[in-house]
């Protein structure tokens, strides 16, 4: 990602960007603890905030707005209402290659899953913004409808104006304690163990990508890029 974790010996940070990382980290680690979620100490942290580049709320809101319609299109005969929300919300020039190619009047099973669980990198975008009041424990599936019921209430005009963005001290928070939720999902599915206190290995996953994209470079990543290492 273009936001990468740094070795806590980066000589390029002032004292102060190294505590604020290391104090990110830290809690964290914490939070793992408490929730018996394995980690490694040596896991490097993200950039503090003096050098972070969060994305501009109104591409935030494009971007969660196609994951929506994305999801939405995994649905069985939705398809067309997915189009018409596209044309509605004025955004199907925001659709990215790979999101084009699901919109296809014909796809395959394996696609339409994948599709379906966009609507959980939807769901951390949509917390950033502030269209959702908390960003729940990666451990259960969003539900699609309950999503739609949320934007389909705030509409066209407020989905893209009535935007509070968080803090940027938020996002790199969630943004780093996700990237240890996925160091752990990944240990234990390479080690053939379920994932770690009952976290859901593909919502990490979809969180962890929106999450990345939203603090990474934007004149770097593409979101059919956006890396998601550990």
């Amino acid at each position: 990602m273009a936001n990468p974790p740094h070795d806590l010996e980066e000589p390029d940070y002032a004292a102060d960007e190294l505590a604020e990382a290391e104090a990110r980290k830290a809690r964290s680690i914490a939070q793992l603890r408490s929730e018996g979620v394995p980690h490694i100490d040596w896991l490097p942290f993200l950039d503090p905030v003096s050098r972070a580049q969060l994305r501009l709320p109104d591409e935030v809101a494009r971007r969660a707005f196609c994951l929506f319609a994305v999801a939405m299109r995994a649905s069985p005969g939705m398809r067309g209402h997915a189009v018409k929300a596209l044309r509605d919300y004025r955004v199907e020039g925001d659709l990215t290659p790979q999101e084009r190619m699901w919109f296809r009047p014909f796809i395959s099973e394996r696609a339409r899953v994948q599709a379906s669980w966009r609507i959980e990198a939807c769901v951390a975008l949509l917390w950033y913004l502030g269209h959702l009041p908390e960003l729940p424990r990666p451990d259960r599936v969003a539900e699609t409808g309950c999503i739609a019921e949320r934007v389909q209430d705030l509409g066209p005009t407020r989905f893209f104006t009535g935007v509070i963005p968080r803090t940027p001290t938020e996002a790199l928070d969630e943004a780093d304690l996700i990237y240890r939720y996925h160091w752990a999902v990944r240990d234990a599915q390479l080690h053939g163990r379920p994932c770690p206190a009952g976290l859901n290995g593909d919502v990490v996953m979809e969180r962890h990508k929106a999450l990345n994209w939203l603090i990474a470079d934007p004149h770097e990543a593409q979101w059919d890029l956006v890396a998601t290492d550990t």
